[in-house]
């Protein structure tokens, strides 16, 4: 197994995994100076990049994952969102009865955005990936 961190397409680490443990899962860890932190206003993302290989080296499986460094936390009756007090102006939705498409959902999103809300609280069920994926993308 290989691990790449990339920055839009540029490769900026490489990450030799641990080797599985008794379980059977493998762990990845590693300093990352430099960082640039997510935020509402800019809704930065790294892709972490895993390739598993046989032993003559050809590749079986790579999966993509979005991440983001971002720190949330309550001091009292304030938010702090990486170090710096925030104030969360929210909206709410509804799951609706009928299936989006990625572009439907980026819409609605993008509409919640266009709002000044930098949150959007989903209620009473877990949503599909997308919902979660295309809120990271734009900052909410």
């Amino acid at each position: 197994m290989t691990a790449e961190v990339l920055n839009g397409d540029a490769v900026v680490m490489t990450l030799s995994p641990a080797g599985a443990g008794r379980d059977g899962r493998w762990t990845l860890a590693a300093p990352f100076p430099g960082a640039t932190a997510w935020s509402p206003e800019r809704p930065h993302l790294y892709t972490l990049r895993t390739t598993l290989r046989d032993a003559t080296g050809a590749t079986l499986d790579v999966r993509e994952t979005a991440f983001g460094f971002r720190e949330l936390w309550a001091e009292g009756p304030d938010f702090v969102l990486n170090g710096v007090k925030r104030h969360l102006l929210a909206t709410s939705a509804w799951p609706s009865t009928q299936t989006q498409t990625r572009e439907q959902v980026r819409e609605i999103i993008g509409q919640v955005k266009a709002g000044h809300a930098v949150a959007l609280r989903l209620h009473t069920q877990p949503w599909r990936e997308v919902w979660l994926e295309e809120a990271d993308r734009a900052g909410r």
